[in-house]
């Protein structure tokens, strides 16, 4: 994890365990689950399943790769286990042989193969790598435990979601927890010049890149099928793109190779597959210029953003204020140090009890 990751992780999983034993102290209510509406890869429900809090946690979250990382970051951490598998190694050995070709094979193939023992037609060994079986999450007294679930919320329908969390049984009480971030994670006041630039950068190189698949029939408008158009890149992966050819490429590639994007991997394929870098430089060379008038408009949003996360606190604040008939309290505080992250602000609202 990265610093601001570190500290928001530390600081909001110590925040959610205060915040559940005020809760039990002041209005008598246990909370006994944690769910996580987008839990990304999970990292606060993991330290929060982890000891010394062994808190109990459903993670929701709508991408699939991030649920696989996720389960296989719980088996690193201890939280969850990969299954002991027991095969008969003179029939695994076996198995292995039979997908080589008779020519391929080495010395000891051909012995194994000459001692080959007999196996019934129904018998398969199974031959997945043991990284490919799903990871065993034990429940246990007085430890924690990860429940996922996979579900998107763009649209704001919770059916699907509801359904499945009420299939988990959760005894008493949900206290929900939300990590998003909006155009305020950026601090205006913390910038240097090379962040400025590698920010800027990259979100010249997207909006060209948005340019292109518009020219070339890849969408037909800047959102494609009522979402945002992702290039397959974010941060964390800027370092290699120091040309708009270099990010192009990576974009691309990703793009038509991840099962992240796969309703968009076909017409990705038939239309920029045949892209040359003289085009690419052309484009480069042909926008360069208006980086500048980009660079003014994302730090104008980006001051503008404490602003409008201002006003999005307060109408979620107001939002509890007014349905006083299900909700017992409600306040906002800080969490985070804002030069580490700058969206720093938690809304706080307490469910009355069922009468």
């Amino acid at each position: 994890m990265k610093p601001k990751k570190i500290h928001e992780v530390r600081n909001f999983a110590n925040y959610v365990d205060q915040l559940a034993r005020d809760i039990k102290a002041e209005f008598n209510s246990d909370i006994t689950h944690f769910v996580d509406f987008g839990s990304g890869q999970n990292y606060l429900g993991r330290a929060l399943a982890s000891a010394p809090y062994n808190k109990q946690i459903v993670a929701v979250e709508g991408r699939e790769h991030n649920i696989v990382g996720a389960k296989e970051l719980d088996v690193m951490a201890g939280v969850a286990e990969k299954p002991k598998i027991m095969r008969n190694k003179k029939l695994w050995m076996q198995q292995l042989d039979s997908m080589t070709p008779e020519g391929q094979r080495d010395e000891r193939a051909v012995k194994r193969a000459a001692k080959a023992i007999k196996m019934s037609d129904d018998y398969v060994v199974d031959l997945r790598p043991r990284n490919e079986f799903d990871a065993i999450y034990t429940p246990k007294e007085g430890k924690g435990f990860i429940r996922y679930i996979e579900g998107r919320l763009e649209s704001g329908d919770l059916k699907d979601v509801i359904d499945q969390l009420e299939h988990t049984k959760l005894e008493k009480t949900a206290l929900p927890t939300d990590l998003t971030r909006m155009m305020a994670c950026q601090a205006p006041h913390n910038w240097t010049e090379a962040e400025s630039d590698g920010f800027f950068t990259r979100h010249f190189f997207r909006a060209v890149l948005q340019k292109i698949f518009l020219d070339r029939g890849v969408i037909s408008k800047i959102y494609h099928d009522g979402t945002p158009v992702e290039d397959g890149t974010d941060s964390s992966t800027q370092s290699p793109f120091n040309s708009l050819h270099t990010y192009v490429r990576g974009a691309i590639a990703k793009l038509t190779t991840s099962s992240d994007y796969h309703e968009q991997r076909d017409i990705i394929k038939e239309r920029m597959s045949d892209i040359t870098d003289e085009e690419i430089a052309k484009y480069e060379s042909q926008y360069g210029p208006r980086k500048r008038e980009l660079s003014a408009i994302w730090t104008l949003m980006a001051f503008s953003a404490v602003v409008v996360e201002s006003l999005i606190v307060t109408d979620r604040w107001l939002f509890l204020r007014q349905h006083s008939d299900s909700v017992q309290d409600c306040w906002v505080e800080t969490v985070f140090d804002y030069r580490q992250s700058p969206r720093n602000l938690v809304v706080v609202g307490v469910k009355k009890p069922k009468p």
